[in-house]
C-alpha cells in the first residue's frame, strides 16, 4: 500500500514538472492603439469642444487638433473639416 501511495505521489509531482504555466489559457493579441483625431474627424469647432468637455480627447488628439500649440483647435488656414469643408482666414 505504501508503494502505491509513493508511486501516485511521484506521478502527480512529475505531471506538474512539464512546461511552466502562467495559469492563463489564451494568446495575447497585439494592442491596438487608436489613431489620433484630426480636424477632418469633426464638422466644426463645437464638436471638438463637446468631445473635450466630455473627456474624449487624448493628449495625442489635442496635439493633432492644435498643431501650433496656441490652445485653439483647427484654426489654421486650409484646415479641412468633415464633409470636405475648408476653413480659410
Amino acid at each position: 500500500m505504501k508503494r502505491i501511495a509513493i508511486t501516485a505521489l511521484a506521478a502527480l509531482l512529475l505531471a506538474g514538472c512539464g512546461e511552466a504555466s502562467s495559469g492563463y489559457d489564451y494568446v495575447a493579441e497585439p494592442r491596438r492603439v487608436p489613431e489620433p483625431k484630426t480636424c477632418s474627424d469633426y464638422a466644426n469647432g463645437q464638436e471638438i469642444l463637446a468631445d473635450e468637455q466630455a473627456g474624449k480627447l487624448t493628449k495625442a488628439d489635442k496635439q493633432w487638433l492644435d498643431m501650433d500649440g496656441d490652445g485653439r483647435y483647427c484654426e489654421e488656414p486650409g484646415v479641412e473639416w468633415k464633409g470636405g469643408r475648408t476653413h480659410t482666414e
